[in-house]
């Protein structure tokens, strides 16, 4: 039971982690996302050209949800509708330039930030903790992952809607 009492620890530990990097500062002229908004963006980026429809279904969304994502996306700049070419009635949606660099710069800030809490000593552990070693950085990303993939895997009935 320790195992799943663990286990249970770090996805509290990853939802607390997503909200103190979502109110982290950015500088001017970065767009920040909301958890919401970042997990649609990142489909858009991976899938250019997916609809509105395809995006609720991936991302086990209600369409409203959905919807309310894309319309805060397009008023920020970040994401573009563009008519379904097979489908005149619907809508594709494609990451703009601006998104583009948007995500670069929020990643190197990121990215940039978080390698100091985590190369920098440890003066909250009791031990003075040593900084994060790469090997220790790429176990905990394999095992996010690992987490990530097979949550993403479970039958609908298991996995909450958003």
């Amino acid at each position: 039971m320790e195992r799943v009492k663990q286990v249970a620890s770090l996805a509290d530990t990853v939802v607390r982690l997503a909200r103190r990097i979502q109110v982290l500062e950015m500088p001017e002229g970065v767009v920040f996302l909301s958890n919401l908004e970042t997990i649609v963006m990142n489909r858009i980026d991976d899938a250019p050209g997916i609809t509105p429809k395809q995006l609720a279904k991936e991302l086990n969304l209600k369409s409203s949800n959905t919807s309310a994502a894309l319309r805060q996306l397009e008023a920020k700049g970040l994401a573009d509708r563009r008519p379904d070419p097979s489908d005149g009635r619907g809508a594709c949606i494609f990451p703009t330039p601006f998104a583009e660099e948007n995500l670069r710069r929020v990643q190197e800030i990121l990215g940039a930030t978080l390698d100091e809490v985590l190369t920098s000593p440890r003066s909250f552990t009791d031990d003075g903790g040593a900084p994060v070693s790469d090997e220790d950085l790429a176990t905990t990303l394999s095992v996010l992952c690992l987490l990530h993939d097979g949550v993403g895997s479970l039958p609908e009935s298991q996995e909450p809607g958003l």
